[in-house]
C-alpha cells in the first residue's frame, strides 16, 4: 500500500487510470443509444466540451509539476507524522521523569526537614534563648 505513495506508484496508477478510460471513451461513443441521445438532445457542443475535458484531464494527470508537488506534498505528510511521534514519545519521557523525579523531592524533602527539625532541636537545648525582661 506504503507504494501508492511513490513517484513509481502514482505513474502506474496514472497508466492504469488513463488506459481503462481511453479503452471505455470509444465505446461509450460508438454506441447507438449514446449516438441517439447525443441527436436527441440536440448538444453538439458536448463533444468540444468532452475533448476539451478530455485534454485537460489528460494534461493535468500527465504533468511532470504536479507528479512533483504530490511527492512533495506526501513527503511533508510523512515528515509530520515523524515529528508528532517524537514529540509523544518526548512528551510520555518527560512526563515519566518529571513524576519519578517529584517523588524523589519528596522523599528528599522529609528526610531533609525530619533532620533540620534534629538539628535544630538539639541547637536550641545546646543554647537556651533568653528572654527580654530577663535583666
Amino acid at each position: 500500500m506504503t507504494w501508492f505513495l511513490t513517484s513509481i506508484g502514482y505513474k502506474y496508477l496514472n497508466l492504469i487510470f488513463l488506459d481503462t478510460f481511453s479503452d471505455l471513451l470509444p465505446i461509450l461513443s460508438s454506441s447507438i443509444s449514446w449516438q441517439t441521445l447525443q441527436k436527441k438532445l440536440c448538444l453538439p457542443q458536448w463533444n468540444m466540451i468532452s475533448e476539451i475535458s478530455r485534454k485537460c484531464l489528460h494534461n493535468l494527470l500527465l504533468c511532470d509539476e504536479m507528479i512533483h508537488a504530490r511527492e512533495f506534498l506526501y513527503s511533508i505528510l510523512f515528515l509530520f507524522l515523524v515529528a508528532g511521534y517524537l514529540v509523544c514519545t518526548h512528551l510520555l519521557f518527560v512526563s515519566l521523569t518529571s513524576s519519578e523525579l517529584q517523588k524523589e523531592f519528596e522523599k528528599v524533602k522529609s528526610l531533609m526537614i525530619r533532620s533540620s527539625m534534629i538539628e535544630l532541636r538539639k541547637l536550641l537545648d545546646r543554647y537556651p534563648t533568653f528572654e527580654p525582661n530577663s535583666f
